[in-house]
């Protein structure tokens, strides 16, 4: 609401699994590495949509369907 009517344009990003030395040795299904990561960050904020999964594949199809399957389910996924 801030920014209506001015050029700035925000977007949320949702990113999946990107492999840092933080997070080595965990288990991530569908990681990517930190320069696939950024770059698909940076491809979605250059689109400017309102909201973006990153990478796109396989997270635009699984983003939406993690918030619907019950938490008992995920974790054995997981």
């Amino acid at each position: 609401a801030d920014v209506a009517g001015t050029p700035i344009r925000v977007t949320t990003l949702a990113p999946g699994f990107i492999r840092t030395d933080l997070n080595e040795g965990l288990r991530m299904p569908f990681a990517v590495d930190v320069l696939t990561g950024a770059r698909a960050m940076a491809d979605a904020i250059e689109r400017a949509p309102a909201f973006a999964y990153v990478p796109g594949w396989p997270w635009g199809l699984l983003g939406p369907l993690l918030t619907v399957v019950p938490m008992p389910i995920l974790r054995r996924l997981w």
